[in-house]
């Protein structure tokens, strides 16, 4: 993978904001723990700086280089980044009670001990984000489709998104997700994208679970942003070689549902996406379900008669409060069930992470859809 200078440009600034935060947790902490040694001065500057450090240098070398070692110190530095999060979270709180006690002359040790406090919550919330992301919930929908033929009435689909496998994510995870998925027995499951996390690994193994899912129809895939951070193909053909069925902008006929998948790039501009769906011969008096990574411009959907979209890429914001900015960009879509105009919308909250392996406030989760006839 070659690094080009606006990838440079982006990681430096990150570094920059990333280090500037991590000067204010030092301070904090230094304030908070009335720390006088020099040795202590000493060991917290150093510790500081790699710290600062470890999750951009981590991201790089691992997008460059696979081993267990390297994908230990990623899991760790990306841990560290959320537990970093919620430290300067902490940091400006306590800083603000110190700081108004002080103005109001108020001199004991309660500052300092709600400082300290605020140091300790945030060690635990990283803690809790941790453990909470790695319980999977089920969430369970019913959709009514038109037209919908005998055969399907009644079933399940299973649809989940974002497992992001690789570093943090591995066999074990990709294991575990695919036999869930098997305990609720559905017809076929569909993952609209973001399988992979994006750095290099043993792609084919990670996808073999579900290649070896036992349904009627199998596994169908659509590609997310994190697959086109290398040549598509090779993540692809590794899902294909494991007995994932790769439907990239194109449609399959399931005894009369039609199953359509749109890749990444085809859905980045409304024009691509319009000249894909016209090309590939969607059967608007037939039922249909499309996979679209990122839930947005939904118009052409409806235009060529889908009556389901599912979709992931938000995580639904994963750890609070970046809830709330992805809101502000998918609205309502940003996760559940929704409808535009008359096509059912479906969005998850995704199996796995991006960076931080926390969530706090939302869950990790498969989809189940149980489709019905719409009358």
């Amino acid at each position: 993978m070659k690094i080009s200078f606006g990838i440079v440009s982006i990681l430096s600034v990150i570094t920059l904001v990333i280090g500037v935060g991590h000067v204010v947790v030092y301070q904090a902490v230094v304030a908070f723990f009335s720390v006088k040694s020099q040795t202590i001065f000493s060991v917290l500057r150093i510790v500081t700086v790699l710290l600062s450090l470890s999750f951009v240098v981590t991201s790089i070398v691992t997008m460059l280089y696979s081993n267990k070692v390297l994908g230990f110190l990623y899991t760790a530095s990306a841990v560290w980044l959320g537990t970093f999060f919620w430290l300067l979270i902490a940091s400006t709180l306590g800083a603000l009670v110190l700081v108004i006690s002080r103005s109001v002359g108020v001199e004991s040790m309660w500052p300092l001990i709600v400082g300290q406090l605020c140091i300790y919550s945030a060690f635990i919330m990283s803690a809790y984000g941790v453990w909470h992301t790695n319980t999977i919930h089920i969430t369970r929908y019913t959709v009514a489709l038109s037209h919908l033929p005998t055969e399907w009435q009644g079933k399940k689909i299973a649809m989940v998104a974002d497992l992001h496998l690789g570093n943090v994510y591995g066999q074990a995870f990709s294991e575990k997700v695919s036999r869930l998925i098997s305990e609720e027995n559905p017809e076929a499951v569909l993952v609209p994208g973001d399988f992979y996390d994006g750095p290099p690994a043993d792609f084919e193994s990670l996808a073999k679970p579900f290649g070896a899912l036992k349904t009627k129809y199998g596994t169908f895939f659509s590609t997310g942003n994190h697959e086109s951070y290398r040549e598509m193909s090779i993540y692809t053909n590794a899902l294909t070689s494991a007995g994932v069925k790769v439907i990239d902008d194109k449609v399959v006929n399931l005894d009369g549902l039609q199953i359509i998948g749109l890749s990444y790039p085809s859905t980045t501009d409304v024009e691509t996406q319009k000249q894909v769906l016209a090309s590939i011969g969607v059967d608007p008096t037939k039922p249909s379900i499309v996979l679209k990574h990122v839930p947005k411009d939904m118009g052409e959907l409806v235009q060529a008669g889908i009556g389901l979209q599912v979709s992931g890429h938000t995580h639904r914001g994963q750890v609070w409060p970046a809830s709330l900015i992805a809101e502000s960009i998918f609205g309502e879509y940003t996760y559940g069930h929704h409808l535009f105009q008359n096509m059912d919308v479906i969005t998850t909250s995704g199996a796995g992470t991006w960076g931080p392996p926390q969530r706090i406030g939302t869950d990790s989760e498969i989809v189940i859809i149980t489709l019905v006839n719409k009358e």
